[in-house]
């Protein structure tokens, strides 16, 4: 996959706001986050701090 390569991984009816959401995109997990204000962000699914999976957690802040 090339790094600017767009790949359909959801829909905005599939997101909850504050909820995460797994996806995996060439062996990668990669978390999904949708915001109470309509925004979508994606990061890749494992935490710096404990090293599991962000997409388990809510949105905060």
């Amino acid at each position: 996959m090339k790094a600017k390569e767009k790949v359909k991984v959801t829909t905005m009816n599939e997101m909850i706001p504050q909820i995460g959401k797994k996806v995996v995109v060439n062996e990668k997990e990669i978390g999904i986050f949708l915001t109470d204000n309509g925004d979508l962000y994606a990061i890749g699914n494992i935490c710096p701090h404990k090293e599991g999976p962000l997409s388990e957690g809510t949105v905060s802040g």
